[in-house]
C-alpha cells in the first residue's frame, strides 16, 4: 500500500483551516506541522486527482509525494518531535529521552492521528486541564484522536473515560497509546457521540472543529450532568460568536477561553 504526502506552504488561517478541514472530508489520516508548511497523508492515490485540485483552489504551493507502505513509521517518527506544556506535561515518543521535571510525562507511539500536542488547539485544551478538578470524574473524549487527552485525563484522577473516535486509524493508535501508559480506566470506542447510549458525564473534551462542534453541540448538553463542562477547542477566533451563541442555545455558558496563534480553547459550563 503506497501513501499519498502532499506538503503545503505559506498558508495562513483561516484559509489554512478550512483546507484541513476539507481535507478531513475527503479522508486525510493526519496532518504534520513544520515551521511554515504542514504535511497531509492519504491511503493510496486513487483519490489524488480530486485532492490536489481542492488544495490548488487554496494555493498553488504544495508539493506531492508518495510514500511506500514499509516506511511509513519510520517517515512519519522521524519528524515527530517532543512536546513541552510547561512543567506540567511532556509527551514524548520512545526513542525520546526521559526527562524530569515534569507533573506527568505521557508516552505514545507517534502516528497520523490528530493530537500529539504540537498543534495550537491540543497544546492549549492540556494547558485548560491543568487548571480543573478531575478527580473521581466521568469523563468523555469526544474525538479522541492519539488519545493523549484521554491518557491526562485519567492521569488526573478521572475515574473513568470514555475516548471516542469514528476513524479506524486514530481509534488504533489510541488503544496502543492507553497501552502504552497502563491506564486502566480509560476505554477507547471507535464510536460517533450519537451512537453513544446516554451516559451523563462530569467533563466532556472536544478538540475536534468547528463544524462537529456546532452539529454535535445539543449530543455533548444531553450526556452532561447538571454544572458539568466542556472544553471545546479547534476553534478559529473569527467563530467565537458563532460558538458561543450556538453554546447558549443549549444552556452552555462560556467560563474561561484561551488564544494562541488565532485557536481558541473554550471552557464551557453546563447552566
Amino acid at each position: 500500500m503506497e501513501y499519498l504526502s502532499v506538503e503545503i506552504f505559506d498558508l495562513e488561517e483561516p484559509q489554512r483551516y478550512r483546507l484541513i478541514q476539507e481535507l478531513e472530508e475527503l479522508g486525510s489520516l493526519g496532518l504534520e506541522e513544520k515551521e511554515n508548511s504542514f504535511i497531509v497523508y492519504f491511503e493510496g492515490k486513487e483519490h489524488e486527482p480530486g485532492i490536489l485540485q481542492v488544495i490548488s483552489d487554496y494555493t498553488s504551493a504544495y508539493e506531492p509525494a508518495y510514500l511506500p507502505g514499509q516506511n511509513w513509521n519510520t517517515v512519519w517518527e522521524s519528524n515527530f518531535d517532543p512536546v513541552y506544556v510547561g512543567a506540567f506535561c511532556y509527551i514524548k515518543a520512545d526513542f525520546h529521552p526521559e526527562e524530569k521535571g515534569f507533573e506527568h510525562t505521557v508516552r505514545i507511539t507517534p502516528k497520523m492521528a490528530f493530537g500529539t500536542g504540537h498543534h495550537a488547539t491540543t497544546f492549549q485544551v492540556i494547558g485548560m486541564m491543568q487548571h480543573l478538578d478531575w478527580k473521581g470524574k466521568n469523563v468523555l473524549d469526544f474525538g479522541t484522536g492519539t488519545g493523549v487527552l484521554a491518557i491526562l485525563a485519567e492521569r488526573l484522577g478521572a475515574a473513568h473515560v470514555l475516548a471516542i473516535d469514528n476513524d479506524h486509524w486514530s481509534v488504533e493508535n489510541a488503544l496502543e497509546n492507553v497501552a502504552k501508559n497502563s491506564c486502566r480506566h480509560t476505554e477507547v470506542r471507535l464510536a460517533t457521540i450519537e451512537a453513544t447510549d446516554t451516559t451523563r458525564y462530569d467533563i466532556i473534551i472536544a478538540n475536534i472543529n468547528r463544524h462537529i462542534l456546532l452539529a454535535y453541540m445539543e449530543d455533548m448538553n444531553l450526556r452532561l450532568v447538571e454544572g458539568g463542562l466542556i472544553i471545546m477547542s479547534g476553534i478559529l477566533t473569527e467563530d467565537e460568536a458563532m460558538i458561543i451563541s450556538r453554546a447558549k442555545e443549549c444552556r452552555l455558558q462560556l467560563i474561561d477561553k484561551t488564544e494562541k496563534n488565532n485557536w481558541l480553547c473554550l471552557l464551557m459550563k453546563k447552566e
